[in-house]
């Protein structure tokens, strides 16, 4: 047992780290989000929940893919890192005003409803995106050295600050000083990022590293990572914003608590697979193809088991804690409530080839069929949504999950994985 888990240690040491983060995280969830709502008042826990739940997470495609195309490259080309992370950060520097404007435009045009200072909300949009796209960039630099664990014990530090601030800001500015509160707690966060990553890996940020074509050539690699990101934004939160131009305020309120209750629960089973991608990126620099597909199998199994229990733990004791936090218990938002928790538990299982697919660089035709996915769920929502209200968003997504890229990614990666050993 002791050679067992010192064999595993690494791989220990980042899961329990990336578990008790989100354990802090789902613990400032629980708390914040009905102070949020009472404080805030429904019209603008609404605007909260569509602008930093939703349309923040939707601007991420914004990286084009290059942090995701940064940790495979650093694995595999190491000798590089220092201009490749000199050429990804100074896009981001770039975008950040391109980000304004683009926001701006959204509100003044009336296609994201902005009830007041639509300008301001821009600058605060676009500050808190790019203050997350550098976290993301910064952490895969940790990341690649595979100490996931100390890139999360940093997050930790940022979730408790955060917490605090925006419960205070919340009380004496309403929702600017959430935006206020989130920006500065990302600033902080981006800071001891960038002090930890330059003792891991040594790099400099000279902006003279910078090339045309270097650029090019990691936009090009990161492609289908951009991809796949897209697609992932259409399915967690396109629909969302369907559902809050459709609906009333009142509605899209219900739902982003039903949703933000099992974002603990969906990142938290996602971690088993996710913390895996550095040592599935070695594997592949090995070429060990024999231990990859014995690890595939290993965490299919595993994350079945583990999502037939978390199901019966969300329906039973799940429903009951969600209705005692919520104080919801009407019959539509608990019908919704077991039918989001369906479509998670799915979407889990799914992520298992995804994370194989991801860290290996076989992810073109799995991130087209995710788009189609992503499509067609919008699409269908936008019919269902009518005629079943939220519960619309639910039966769009399982049924588009279904029937594109649930099934395919795994026998996607099985075929792959058997070429590469035969």
């Amino acid at each position: 047992m002791r050679q067992i888990l010192h064999k595993y240690q690494r791989y220990w040491q980042n899961l329990y780290t990336t578990f008790l983060s989100q354990a802090i995280s789902g613990v400032t969830i629980l708390l914040l989000s009905p102070y949020l709502l009472a404080t805030l008042g429904e019209q603008n826990f609404g605007m909260y929940g569509l602008l930093i739940l939703n349309i923040v997470p939707l601007s991420l495609v914004a990286d084009l893919g290059l942090n995701m195309g940064l940790l495979r490259r650093l694995i595999h080309e190491q000798e590089k890192a220092s201009s490749i992370i000199a050429v990804v950060f100074y896009f981001f520097c770039a975008l950040l005003p391109i980000l304004f404007l683009v926001y701006a435009m959204v509100f003044q045009l009336g296609w994201v409803q902005v009830t007041e200072s639509p300008y301001l909300y821009a600058g605060f949009l676009a500050l808190l995106v790019f203050l997350t796209l550098l976290s993301v960039l910064f952490d895969v630099v940790i990341q690649s050295v595979n100490k996931i664990y100390l890139g999360r014990k940093i997050r930790m530090v940022k979730l408790v600050l955060e917490g605090l601030l925006v419960y205070l800001m919340a009380t004496y500015y309403g929702l600017p000083g959430v935006f206020a509160a989130y920006i500065f707690a990302n600033i902080i966060y981006v800071v001891l990022l960038v002090i930890f990553a330059k003792r891991e890996r040594a790099f400099t940020l000279n902006w003279q590293q910078v090339q045309l074509h270097s650029l090019v050539s990691h936009i090009r690699y990161s492609g289908w990572y951009f991809i796949s990101t897209l697609a992932q934004v259409l399915v967690f939160n396109a629909q969302t914003i369907l559902l809050g131009s459709m609906l009333s305020a009142a509605v899209l309120a219900q739902y982003i608590l039903v949703t933000r209750f099992y974002d603990v629960a969906k990142v938290a089973l996602s971690n088993f697979t996710m913390i895996l991608f550095p040592s599935i990126a070695q594997l592949e620099v090995n070429n060990n193809w024999q231990g990859i597909q014995e690890q595939f199998k290993k965490v299919t199994v595993r994350m079945f088991l583990l999502s037939t229990v978390s199901g019966m733990v969300f329906f039973t004791v799940g429903k009951w804690l969600f209705v005692k936090w919520s104080g919801m218990n009407d019959t539509v938002v608990l019908q919704t409530f077991i039918g989001f928790g369906f479509l998670l538990l799915l979407l889990v299982l799914e992520h298992v080839p995804i994370v194989f697919l991801t860290a290996l660089k076989l992810n073109k035709m799995p991130s087209i069929v995710s788009v189609i996915q992503g499509l067609l769920g919008l699409t269908l929502a936008y019919y269902f949504i009518p005629i079943f209200g939220m519960l619309g968003i639910i039966y769009a997504g399982v049924l588009a999950l279904l029937s594109t890229s649930f099934w395919f990614s795994y026998w996607y990666l099985y075929r792959e994985i058997r070429k590469k050993i035969s």
